[in-house]
């Protein structure tokens, strides 16, 4: 029973990408969401009471023989919550317009902070039931069957890419993307430097004390 509802909340993610693939195939800037399965607590009573009963009776009367058993009870309960973040949306329906037809707006929208990017495309294809030509059958993967067309993918690995992609884009936040970058550490501090060619350049500031050498002189 609890495996059977691993299964179920695995597949409100997992199920949904499938689907959304399967129409931004068709309309690549259509605007998706995502069910996130934040928490959950899984609670299981089965409850057996067995009572066996044989009466006793004269010969030639039917015996009785009773069973009885206790109810079963199983609950679960899951918390989940609905991606509703303009960002969070945008990035993913960048993310899925590229897998659809190669655009490549994510790099601009969410590039920057996105740390599991998308495969390469094209890595998705579409055909009605066999094998698409720009698939090899040892590593096609099937993602989902929707309205007599079958969606693949080149690898199962390529599937999986795309799922942690938008898995961490439905969590982006504006603060996020505008926070600035983080620049390297750097011992010397740099300070622009005209040159003569009129671009500036920066060269690294000594900022060591200076010591002025005198030369020793016979007094007069």
């Amino acid at each position: 029973m609890v495996k059977g509802l691993q299964e179920d909340a695995s597949s409100v993610q997992y199920g949904q990408i499938r689907r959304q693939l399967a129409r931004s195939y068709e309309h690549p800037y259509d605007v998706p969401s995502l069910v996130l399965v934040s928490g959950g607590a899984l609670q299981s009573t089965n409850n057996v009471k067995a009572s066996f009963t044989n009466t006793a009776a004269p010969t030639g009367v039917t015996k009785t023989t009773g069973l009885e058993l206790g109810a079963f009870s199983d609950s679960s309960n899951l918390t989940i919550g609905v991606t509703a973040g303009a960002t969070a949306v945008q990035g993913m329906r960048d993310l899925y317009a590229y897998a659809a037809n190669g655009d490549r707006s994510w790099e601009k929208s969410i590039g920057r902070v996105l740390f599991n990017t998308p495969p390469d495309y094209p890595w998705l294809f579409q055909s009605s039931g066999s094998y698409p030509a720009q698939c090899n059958p040892a590593t096609c993967y099937r993602v989902i069957d929707v309205g007599g067309k079958t969606y693949w993918a080149k690898t199962e690995k390529d599937f999986s890419d795309f799922v942690l992609s938008v898995l961490e884009a439905s969590s982006l936040t504006r603060d996020a993307i505008s926070a600035p970058a983080k620049l390297p550490k750097s011992g010397n501090k740099r300070t622009p430097v005209p040159s003569s060619t009129g671009i500036r350049r920066s060269e690294p500031t000594n900022t060591a004390p200076s010591i002025l050498l005198i030369p020793n002189t016979p007094l007069q």
